[in-house]
């Protein structure tokens, strides 16, 4: 019954702009008789924001009852609670930026766990490819963003333009090689309008490959 409801609920959350991971420790296989139908859902995101899910949300009474619970810091509440499932919730929206942290800690399922994996053949590869962490998928990726990037020809030529964030960052450092001795990793997130989840990947990633270099 748990996974009927779920899978109703997450086909309605195709019209969220926000990306939904399902907790291992499935905090639903420990509720009640009384309380099967209801399913918990922790959120970081914007009153505005939850104020429009909530009513969208309640087109799924009286099947379906869900409730949201806004959390100040999302990554920290669920360290608190690990994977214990009477603590935790059974579902919670969040950036495919923390699909890793999030796998390794133990606390998410595979989306494909409640939905097929061919009926994910619509969405577009890039988002799948964001939503997946070796190997599986464990978001519904339901929008994606396009930032837009202007340069100066007088300081960038049309050759040299980033293509990529990584890129993007490796310009940086190029432009101003002691820049993050200067400011925080969150400063630099924020200065090319990313998170520091994906600035904290790409420097693992580069510190991965000189790692290699030096060992060759």
């Amino acid at each position: 019954m748990k996974k009927k409801v779920r899978s109703k609920l997450m086909s309605m959350a195709l019209v969220f702009t926000m990306a939904a991971g399902l907790l291992s420790g499935c905090g639903g296989n420990n509720v009640v008789e009384a309380d099967k139908n209801t399913i918990t859902i922790w959120h970081d995101k914007e009153d505005a924001v939850a104020e429009v899910l909530q009513k969208k949300l309640e087109e799924l009474e009286p099947d379906v009852h869900v409730v949201l619970e806004k959390k100040s810091d999302l990554t920290e509440s669920l360290k608190m609670i690990g994977s214990d499932p009477k603590a935790a919730p059974d579902m919670y929206f969040f950036a495919h930026d923390k699909i890793g942290v999030y796998a390794e800690m133990g606390i998410l399922a595979p989306i494909t766990d409640i939905i097929p994996k061919e009926e994910l053949n619509v969405y577009m590869d890039n988002t799948l490819e964001a939503a997946t962490y070796k190997g599986e998928i464990y978001q519904l990726p339901v929008y994606y963003e396009t930032l837009l990037f202007m340069y100066n020809r007088r300081y960038m030529k049309d050759d040299e333009v980033p293509k990529t964030t990584e890129e993007l960052y490796l310009d940086l450092l190029n432009r101003c090689p002691d820049i993050q001795e200067h400011i925080t990793l969150k400063e630099v997130a924020s200065f090319l309008q990313v998170t520091p989840e994906t600035i904290s990947r790409i420097r693992h990633k580069l510190n991965k490959c000189i790692r290699c270099k030096l060992e060759k």
